[in-house]
């Protein structure tokens, strides 16, 4: 996780600091996540991407995008997602690894961090 000092972001001060408030709340929420989903059945690799990597690209519309591997059935994809919505706040954009086409795959492996992998 990227965790800068302060947000690049153009405007008036009060929105530099909301920004920086809602960024530091999402690395949190983004924690929170990652250690509820690896501790889940089945998890094998968590994957983040998106803005949330990009301090400078992140605004009031930004959300935690991640990455799920590993899990298959949908009743345990269902309780996965039941437990994530209750430690984050922020919109979530949840995907599962499985259902990715190999050109999203590759998207997502270049441009995001691997934040979680079974050993």
């Amino acid at each position: 996780m990227v965790s800068p000092t302060r947000i690049p972001i153009s405007g008036h001060r009060p929105r530099r600091v909301a920004l920086q408030a809602r960024f530091a709340a999402a690395e949190r929420q983004l924690a929170r996540a990652i250690d509820c989903a690896k501790g889940f059945p089945g998890v094998v690799r968590l994957i983040t991407w998106g803005s949330i990597l990009r301090p400078d690209r992140f605004s009031e519309l930004s959300d935690i995008d991640l990455c799920v591997e590993g899990i298959r059935d949908p009743q345990a994809w269902g309780r996965l997602e039941r437990a994530l919505l209750d430690v984050v706040e922020l919109p979530l954009d949840l995907v599962r690894w499985e259902e990715l086409i190999p050109p999203h795959r590759e998207r997502i492996l270049a441009r995001g961090n691997v934040v979680y992998a079974k050993p």
